[in-house]
């Protein structure tokens, strides 16, 4: 079986429904989850590079779109290749406070790690 990821076809659904809501551009903020690899079933055989430059390029129509992305690296911080700003979890019950930490200095528009 295939690794199946929806990080990267997500952001383009999260933009979306951002753009439609209403509200305030320094509210406009997608925070993900994830273990930081790029591996969806789109591209699943075609490396490492393909699959980066789709989330890179994910990443960056979010941002022309006035959306801040961030991310929360569970059990690794390999979020730190594709997200900025990022927090890397490794332990679950971290989990919450480590997002709302994150969360929180993305909406004061200074981040600390």
């Amino acid at each position: 079986m295939m690794p199946v990821s929806t990080t990267t076809p997500a952001l383009p659904s999260g933009t979306q429904l951002l753009e439609t809501a209403g509200l305030a551009p320094s509210l406009k903020i997608l925070l993900v989850l994830t273990d930081g690899y790029p591996c969806h079933s789109g591209g699943y055989g075609k490396g490492a590079g393909f699959l980066g430059g789709l989330l890179t390029g994910a990443i960056a129509d979010c941002k022309r779109a006035g959306i801040r992305v961030g991310a929360v690296g569970i059990g690794t911080d390999f979020v730190k290749n594709y997200y900025d700003p990022w927090v890397a979890v490794h332990r679950m019950a971290d989990l919450a406070s480590a997002s709302t930490r994150l969360l929180g200095s993305m909406l004061k528009g200074a981040v600390r790690r």
